[in-house]
């Protein structure tokens, strides 16, 4: 009886033993711990027509998109932000431009406008009278639309840093981009002795605010992407 006892106290050590030695290998600022939350990646990228999104987000979603280039000194910048209604499938919100100029190191922001527009299968569209669409507008195509990530992808290219922020519970990881990436999204590269500074970085929030963000950048150029889990009017 009493030998059983002591078996069964053992046991229950070395249970815990196991389960302390298993959370601290978990290092949840790992890369390996940070890319397995981006592993289903690949169910958004690539995806060729955005529409297509709501069979991935059968409640709607919310795309934020930036595109910003250094021309001469000046940083011109495209935002958009549009929402796919679940219910009448529909795709539409508002672009921005802004030119910021920088001045003896102080920065100038100017909107030169905003104005409502909607995605088609035909195409970007106006919905104001007064708005013509830029061509940069006309043809923009979201990072997802030609983009292929998944966790085997993403575990190839060279790593910056990785790590969780447990006070907005979201993972981030950086890596430097490579040619074919610069390439394929058109990212200034005329800085190359600049390299390091060539970046692209996942950040992910799981919790009630569930989103997915990209960013991709060169001293001159800039293209942020960010998926939300939830359509808003």
């Amino acid at each position: 009886m009493y030998m059983n006892k002591k078996m069964k106290l053992l046991a229950l050590l070395l249970g815990v033993m196991v389960m302390m030695l298993g959370l601290s290998g978990c290092n949840k600022n790992s890369r390996a711990h940070v890319e397995k939350q981006f592993a289903d990646l690949g169910k958004i990228y690539p995806t060729k027509n955005v529409e297509d999104l709501f069979k991935v987000f059968p409640e709607g979603f919310q795309i934020i998109y930036t595109h910003s280039k250094d021309s001469d000194g000046k940083d011109i910048s495209y935002f958009i932000n549009v929402s796919g209604n679940p219910e009448n499938k529909r795709i539409k919100g508002i672009v921005e431009k802004k030119i910021t100029v920088v001045n003896n190191g102080i920065s100038d922001m100017k909107m030169l406008y905003k104005h409502n527009i909607e995605l088609t299968k035909e195409g970007w569209k106006s919905l104001d009278k007064d708005y013509t669409l830029d061509d940069i507008v006309k043809e923009t195509q979201f990072l997802f639309q030609k983009n292929t990530f998944n966790k085997n992808i993403l575990s190839s290219y060279k790593i910056i840093e990785s790590n969780y922020n447990s006070n907005i519970s979201a993972y981030h990881i950086a890596y430097y981009l490579n040619n074919d990436l610069l390439s394929l999204n058109n990212l200034d590269i005329s800085k190359k002795d600049e390299a390091k500074n060539f970046i692209l970085s996942f950040t992910r929030n799981n919790e009630s605010n569930k989103y997915i963000e990209i960013n991709m950048s060169t001293p001159l150029s800039f293209k942020s992407e960010t998926i939300i889990e939830k359509f808003k009017e």
